[in-house]
């Protein structure tokens, strides 16, 4: 399936069993954007699924000026590589297991990325990137994240919140700007990672600052 607008795009329901399926706006029809203006927006009035997806397909959402940058776009999905163009931030929730995929997920012009899973882990499997001070927001109410690519912005806040995380790619960001790491075990974080202030993290798991989350307010990267 495919839906392509030359301006916003409005998403009330679509389905595939299993074929990939993509959406852009503010397209010219020859795969490029035209003015940068287009958003993708979720036309639903409740939080009921925008987009939905079986077998191993991949959601690709490319947009201009934001993809659910007002109201969430909400997706029961496999796989999803997402990214803005010009501007806007990209907001995803989704009701099961989701895999970042293909391209990953970018934004420009200081867009944030916040990507939430109901139920089920989350893998980054794909480049996670927020441009200039946007920042970048992963959480799995009730499951894992793997981080197995790089996840960073260019000098906005990183925060990474699930039941368990592993973490096996570089996490980033630059300036002063937080990055925190949350798991849901009272022991920490299961992210394999020293807390260094002002430096790297490399090498031993369950270093946390107390019991529940590692928040490196002065640490600008962590590395696997």
């Amino acid at each position: 399936i495919t839906s392509r607008g030359d301006g916003d795009v409005s998403i009330s329901t679509i389905t595939s069993t299993s074929g990939n399926v993509v959406i852009s706006s503010d397209d010219d029809g020859v795969a490029t954007m035209s003015d940068g203006g287009g958003a993708i927006i979720d036309a639903l009035t409740g939080e009921a699924a925008n987009i939905t997806s079986g077998g191993s397909s991949l959601l690709t959402l490319a947009s201009g000026s934001g993809i659910g940058a007002s109201d969430d776009i909400d997706t029961t999905v496999v796989n999803l590589t997402a990214r803005t163009v010009t501007s806007g931030n990209i907001i995803i929730q989704e009701t099961s297991v989701l895999v970042i995929a293909g391209t990953g997920v970018t934004t420009a012009g200081g867009g944030s990325v916040n990507i939430d899973v109901d139920a089920g882990n989350l893998t980054v499997d794909a480049v996670v990137t927020a441009n200039a001070a946007g920042t970048v927001t992963l959480n799995a109410d009730s499951g894992t994240i793997a981080i197995n690519f790089a996840v960073s912005s260019t000098t906005g806040a990183i925060a990474v919140s699930g039941d368990v995380i592993t973490q096996d790619a570089n996490i980033s960001t630059g300036g002063t700007a937080a990055v925190a790491v949350t798991d849901g075990r009272e022991s920490c974080c299961h992210a394999t990672s020293e807390v260094a202030v002002g430096g790297t993290h490399s090498g031993i798991d369950h270093v946390c600052r107390d019991a529940r989350t590692r928040l490196c307010a002065r640490v600008s990267r962590i590395e696997r």
